[in-house]
């Protein structure tokens, strides 16, 4: 007996997907939500030590709406330096784009451009939040990567932090 097929969607074509890139109209960019926090005390214990305690970037991009010729999505971004527990430093922002494309506008094709193709419009935007948060808690800036492999990075140590 043949195993059921599945009901899916055929395949996109990168010359489709090309297309649909090329009809994709950037009408709204900006923050939607953000949150930071520092302990000092941990922070520059963390930032002392010999040991290398974890500094994690994060992003996560999704598609949130899809209507008649207009789509929504947004990328999420978490850096932290934490030992444990003990979390010394933690800064998240949600950005989101409202982007207007011509009907009927193809949900595979939302779906392939927050997955692949939106961090290129976001992630200057959370790099810049990220690097003038960090200047305006008085510590050393942290940059973001400008590429990173399957969402998750390692930060770099950050420079001798001094305390205020």
């Amino acid at each position: 007996m043949l195993p059921k097929q599945k009901n899916e969607p055929p395949a996109l074509s990168d010359a489709d997907y090309l297309s649909f890139l090329s009809s994709v109209e950037l009408v709204g960019l900006g923050l939607k939500s953000s949150n930071s926090s520092i302990n000092r005390e941990i922070y520059f214990d963390l930032v002392d030590q010999k040991a290398k305690p974890v500094r994690r970037f994060s992003e996560l991009y999704e598609s949130t709406e899809i209507g008649g010729n207009f789509f929504e999505a947004e990328g999420r971004y978490e850096v932290s330096i934490a030992d444990g527990d003990a979390i010394g430093l933690r800064i998240e922002c949600v950005f989101e784009v409202h982007l207007h494309a011509p009907k009927p506008i193809n949900p595979q094709m939302v779906q392939r451009f927050a997955k692949s193709d939106l961090r290129f419009m976001l992630l200057p935007y959370a790099r810049q939040f990220v690097t003038g948060v960090t200047g305006q808690m008085q510590i050393p800036p942290i940059v973001l990567p400008m590429a990173t492999a399957r969402g998750k990075a390692r930060l770099a140590k950050p420079k001798k932090a001094v305390k205020a």
